[in-house]
């Protein structure tokens, strides 16, 4: 149940574009759940979030949203999650 690595697509970010590099940031994967520490690998339409720690029921289908602080960077949608 416990996953490090989610795969989102249809990536939308705030700013119009993807960043060029890896980001540390936060991420949310379910409502009310708390923000993880997180290595963002932007794609063109999507990322490979790297989780910190294992996070516990990741749901393809649900969305997950990135913060730097109280500032949405983007989000996406979760297409899948690897070990």
């Amino acid at each position: 149940l416990y996953k490090r690595e989610i795969i989102a697509a249809d990536m939308n970010w705030i700013v119009g574009v993807s960043p060029d590099k890896p980001i540390r940031c936060k991420a949310m994967t379910r409502y009310q759940k708390p923000e993880q520490w997180a290595t963002v690998y932007p794609g063109n339409d999507s990322a490979r979030i790297l989780l910190d720690d294992p996070c516990k029921a990741i749901t393809p289908g649900q969305a997950v949203v990135l913060y730097d602080g109280e500032t949405v960077l983007g989000g996406g949608r979760i297409e899948r999650i690897n070990a």
